[in-house]
């Protein structure tokens, strides 16, 4: 990717960085809009756009646009993690919320884990065919990802809590 975008490796930290930048700042409006909508809809509306934008930066062609687009994943990426929570929240009682939340935060880090050699079987599998580089696929393959899970959290989100607040 840094070849193709012609990216110095400054260049390639700072689009890393500002993903970050917008998750923080945009985490608080994120939960203040969801508690003021129902999360079957809030989560998956924010599933499609966050996969739509990852798509996109399948289709970047040079530096800026990359920093756009992550900037804008961070922003739509930023309700995820919240939704989920108020969600397991909602579904469990207090003393059965610390396993759930342990098992969710547990996943978050199995994910990662396994989510980097998934990555480079993809990029490596899938670098040259249809004319696109790996690192594109990459990207094309999260938005694929993202639809389907939507359309889970589009079935499941709205069952009605459980918890004794």
């Amino acid at each position: 990717m840094t070849d193709d975008l012609h990216m110095t490796s400054g260049q390639y930290s700072l689009s890393l960085v500002v993903f970050f930048i917008s998750y923080v700042i945009f985490e608080i409006p994120s939960n203040l809009i969801l508690s003021r909508t129902r999360p079957s809809i809030f989560l998956p509306v924010i599933m499609i756009l966050w996969g739509t934008a990852t798509c996109c930066m399948a289709a970047v062609s040079n530096y800026k646009h990359l920093i756009a687009l992550r900037f804008i994943v961070g922003i739509l990426e930023a309700g995820f993690a919240p939704g989920i929570l108020l969600i397991l929240s909602s579904w469990y009682k207090k003393n059965e919320q610390s396993k759930r939340f342990a098992v969710y935060i547990s996943a978050a880090v199995l994910s990662g884990a396994f989510g980097g050699i998934l990555a480079g079987a993809i990029t490596g599998g899938l670098d040259g065919s249809h004319g696109l580089e790996g690192w594109r696929w990459l990207f094309v393959s999260q938005d694929f990802q993202h639809d389907n899970a939507q359309c889970v959290g589009r079935t499941w989100a709205d069952f009605e809590p459980t918890a004794d607040c």
